[in-house]
């Protein structure tokens, strides 16, 4: 992976945490980047209409061209139906959380997601959702990208700050991300002691890549054996028709 357009993206998807704007040195403490670099790499962005910059104010915002990717995705919204289609109907079917997702830089970026109208139901609420490795739904995406992309993903995670039952470190990480490409599905079980099961399972496209992924998630008392193999049936039966009828391609389940 090219270091100069990882770090590029990274500042992009920061600056997009700023609605109002943002200046050189918060991004580069934000990102850990020394000033000189940030500001080399948020000046060609800007250049290339990716980010906007105010004179007057000092400070960086989102550019039109952003804007303009954001309007393709938007338009393509086939996708984002059967993402939605299918989060509502797990959670009609179970009373239990529904989520579509896929990787944005560093985070899961929600497409859809739902919870029921019970006590203690797991809730997304966030567009962007951190640390993808404690999520099923972000295991499942990881997976599924370079080694390279996953080495460069853990340096700049605080794996060993994020409680019981996470990775702890790179070689945890790697292992654990190996076993869930292996086995076709994520589970992601009271991942710092929060008291929530969850698992995820990949959509595949015509050249069997995963760039999106879709989950459940509950507290762990309702997760009974039979419900959590439900479930996951559930799962590989939405994914296999969103496989078909956005990508045109059957999952090999």
């Amino acid at each position: 992976m090219v270091q100069s357009v990882t770090r590029a993206l990274t500042l992009l998807n920061e600056v997009a945490n700023y609605p109002e704007g943002v200046g050189v040195r918060q991004l580069s403490r934000d990102v850990g980047l020394k000033v000189p670099t940030a500001q080399a790499l948020l000046k060609t962005l800007a250049r290339m209409g990716f980010l906007d910059f105010d004179l007057q104010a000092r400070r960086y915002r989102i550019g039109f061209a952003v804007m303009g990717l954001a309007n393709s995705i938007n338009n393509n919204d086939r996708l984002t139906t059967l993402c939605r289609e299918a989060v509502e109907d797990l959670v009609a079917d179970f009373g239990e959380t529904a989520l579509a997702g896929s990787l944005q830089g560093n985070r899961v970026g929600v497409i859809h997601s739902s919870f029921p109208d019970q006590p203690l139901a797991v809730e997304y609420r966030e567009q962007f959702l951190e640390h993808p490795h404690t999520l099923a739904v972000g295991k499942v995406l990881l997976c599924h990208e370079e080694s390279s992309f996953i080495r460069a993903y853990a340096e700049q995670e605080p794996l060993s700050d994020l409680g019981a039952n996470a990775p702890s470190t790179v070689d945890e990480l790697l292992s654990e991300l190996n076993q869930v490409r292996h086995q076709g599905y994520a589970e992601a079980i009271n991942v710092g002691a929060q008291g929530i099961d969850a698992f995820a399972v990949p959509i595949y496209d015509k050249q069997r890549t995963c760039k999106v992924a879709i989950g459940c998630s509950a507290p762990i008392a309702r997760v009974s054996p039979r419900k959590r193999t439900l479930m996951l049936a559930r799962l590989f039966e939405h994914a296999e028709y969103i496989s078909e009828q956005f990508f045109g391609v059957a999952n090999e389940v």
